[in-house]
């Protein structure tokens, strides 16, 4: 066996193990682990002898090795195949958003991330063409990817690197606690602040609706740059306005 036999699904379940694995026994460990790997039960793992139970752990060596993925152009699984789009801004804002608040927990979120970066693709008589995105099919997209090739996905969210530097372009620009820390100390001293952590993006996104003269949800279609240019011109305007009503106050008293 090698990493390119493992899922996603797998992976984070070696990786949540890997985090307890202060906790158990090497050999329960190693148990664990194989079960993870093969799909027998531990107790089937367990229950085999020495001669039979040696070879297993011998194959399943590989995942103390690095995983050196590399970036792919789809994603193929069980008849289902994803184009990669690795640009963020060749997607629209609402996955954009998705992406930052996923991307918290990398780990965890890997099939999610995945989700919001790929196009799903159909098959025809011409050969597999890309479809569209049904964004109230993400949740689905997400469980198709927990089953592709480990090697694949995590190659293929390299595409972090791309939202990282957009956000690095657009640095300062948000309030809601996604583009830098804000502590929960200061969340719970500052209501404001604890409002945009849990619904900045909502808010920033009705105030890029109206700003377009669009409704909400077309909005969140935005392409990812016009969506954060919007939110730069929106935020310098109203730094600009608060400025010179603080000069006019200034100059009154």
């Amino acid at each position: 066996m090698t990493w390119k036999d493992l899922n996603v699904f797998q992976w984070q379940q070696l990786n949540d193990l890997f985090l307890k694995s202060k906790d158990v026994t090497d050999l329960d460990l190693a148990i664990s682990a194989a079960s993870i790997c093969t799909g027998l039960t531990e107790h089937e793992i367990d229950s085999l002898p020495v001669s039979d139970l040696n070879p297993l752990l011998k194959a399943i060596s590989f995942i103390h090795e690095e995983l050196k993925p590399q970036p792919e152009r789809f994603i193929k699984l069980k008849g289902k195949r994803y184009k990669c789009i690795y640009d963020v801004r060749k997607i629209p804002a609402a996955r954009y958003i998705e992406t930052k608040h996923f991307g918290k927990d990398v780990n965890a979120n890997l099939h999610r991330i995945a989700a919001c970066m790929v196009m799903p693709m159909k098959k025809t008589l011409f050969g597999w063409k890309v479809d569209k995105y049904d964004a109230s099919k993400h949740e689905q997209y997400s469980q198709d990817i927990l089953e592709a090739p480990i090697t694949q996905v995590l190659g293929s969210v390299v595409f972090l690197s791309s939202l990282q530097k957009l956000d690095k372009e657009f640095e300062g620009l948000f309030d809601s606690g996604d583009d830098g820390e804000q502590t929960n100390e200061i969340s719970s001293r500052d209501g404001s602040s604890k409002f945009m952590q849990y619904y900045g993006w909502i808010y920033q996104t009705e105030l890029v609706a109206a700003f377009e003269r669009i409704t909400l949800e077309e909005a969140y279609e935005l392409p990812t740059i016009q969506f954060l240019n919007d939110l730069s011109y929106l935020k310098s305007k109203s730094e600009y306005e608060a400025d010179q009503l603080k000069k006019a106050y200034a100059k009154k008293y």
